[in-house]
């Protein structure tokens, strides 16, 4: 199912093994580790210059305790949170994340997202995906390299 929501209104995923480095996995010590170490900064530039998310890139959500969690997209995710309300951004990274066009505003208030019934089909999803980018990519490859052989 694909439902319309804010950006602001999805949590990130605290249960996500990315954080789990994390002493706390709130969702502002999950804004600073992807600030940090998972070039978010740089994805809200690049999403700010597009004026919004590339096509075929939802953000897939499962709901928990009526709330919108984040399971496949956690950093495009913060992106948009941060472009859309500044004073989500942690104090020394203020200058990293630009301020948003008039185009994401308009065109990122509400986002589409796919919602998955729980974690295990969530999973399934994500190793579908994954498989199927990671197979087209070997086949471009390797026509990428016959061509070059010739």
């Amino acid at each position: 199912m694909t439902i319309s929501i804010s950006p602001l209104d999805l949590r990130l995923d605290e249960k996500n093994p990315r954080f789990v480095i994390l002493s706390k996995r709130n969702q502002s010590e999950i804004i600073k580790y992807l600030l940090a170490n998972e070039d978010v900064s740089q994805l809200a530039t690049e999403i700010n210059n597009n004026g919004d998310l590339l096509p075929g890139e939802r953000i897939v959500v499962i709901k928990e305790k009526n709330k919108h969690i984040v399971v496949e997209g956690n950093r495009r995710t913060c992106s948009i949170q941060l472009l859309l309300s500044r004073k989500l951004i942690p104090h020394l990274f203020e200058h990293k994340i630009p301020r948003a066009s008039d185009t994401v505003l308009k065109n990122c208030q509400k986002i589409e997202v796919d919602v998955v019934s729980d974690r295990d089909a969530a999973l399934a999803l994500m190793a579908k995906r994954h498989i199927v980018r990671s197979k087209t990519m070997e086949t471009v490859c390797k026509k990428t390299v016959f061509c070059f052989e010739l």
